[in-house]
């Protein structure tokens, strides 16, 4: 059964009138504009710096000659704002310092089960976003989208197969992503919505919003599925850590798989060609195995944490 814990005294939020949803809607406009803007600032700032005439004779396609100084910038506002910014921003909507509660920031009993099961999980699941990434690709959409995406490829491409230091990479890449993100979209978005609407709806609306944040229209569907299963991981695991796990492994296998094997990575048939079904069967069914076991193991360790 479901433990729900009654509040002893009220965040700033509740005292003031503003609803959990509202308050994750508010923050997910204003993280992801200061997010934009500031590592954009950032990445200028660096490259000027560099640049040896100065901003005199400054131009912007130095930065994606040097695509270092723009995950630099990206890394730092994904930080400062996803990350410790989300955690400022939690103490409106939590009880006084209690704000570690919100974002599921536990190690409980159990924990390193779901952190197996959790990376198991992203693992199994591949070739069903794969299958998913093709389905999406099979909807139109306008030729500017289609450059802007290319165009955002290529630069990712790019970065993945230059001449960069492999840790460099994965931590601008893997590691803070999967803090950050999972800080802001698992933790703080989706309590508020929990606190606002039946679990699956959180859930789904967790992991959707997850999916548009990339901006890519033409993977959101994968995208989509990916934050929903991130969701689903923390509330059943009543912890973060799984899907920190998890994410981290996802994005570091891709840049691990770019680093080594651009040829397969890179090429038509991985990204815009159905997987095979010896890949594509083996896929789903362990992946509803694994999620058997998922929801096997949640029950067994004594219902979903609610949070205060």
């Amino acid at each position: 059964m479901n433990q729900i814990s009654q509040p002893t005294e009220s965040s700033w939020a509740q005292r003031n009138g503003f609803a959990p949803w509202l308050m994750a809607v508010i923050w997910i406009i204003s993280a992801l504009i200061l997010f934009q803007v500031v590592a954009g600032i950032v990445a200028i700032a660096i490259a000027i710096i560099q640049h040896p005439g100065g901003l005199d004779s400054f131009n912007p396609s130095i930065i994606t000659e040097n695509l270092d100084v723009l995950f630099i910038g990206n890394s730092f506002g994904q930080i400062v704002f996803l990350g410790y910014g989300t955690w400022l921003f939690a103490k409106t909507s939590a009880r006084h310092n209690r704000a570690r509660e919100v974002f599921k920031l536990q190690w409980l009993e159990g924990t390193g089960k779901f952190i197996l099961l959790a990376i198991g999980l992203i693992v199994v699941i591949q070739p069903v976003i794969m299958f998913l990434s093709w389905i999406n690709l099979q909807f139109p959409f306008p030729d500017k989208l289609l450059a802007f995406e290319e165009a955002q490829d290529q630069l990712l491409q790019n970065y993945l197969t230059g001449p960069n230091f492999l840790p460099l990479v994965l931590f601008h890449v893997a590691v803070v992503p999967a803090i950050c993100e999972e800080i802001m979209y698992r933790g703080y978005i989706q309590t508020m919505f929990r606190r606002s609407m039946p679990v699956w709806a959180a859930l789904a609306l967790t992991g959707i919003i997850f999916g548009l944040y990339h901006v890519r229209m033409t993977q959101v569907i994968p995208l989509s599925v990916i934050g929903i299963l991130l969701a689903y991981l923390t509330y059943a695991s009543k912890s973060l850590y799984p899907a920190i796990a998890a994410h981290f492994v996802n994005n570091a296998g891709s840049v691990v798989a770019a680093f080594y094997y651009p040829e397969v990575m890179f090429s038509t048939e991985a990204t815009e060609v159905m997987p095979p079904w010896e890949l594509l069967i083996p896929g789903f069914i362990l992946t509803g195995i694994l999620l058997f076991w998922l929801k096997k193991l949640s029950q067994n360790s004594g219902g979903h944490y609610v949070q205060e």
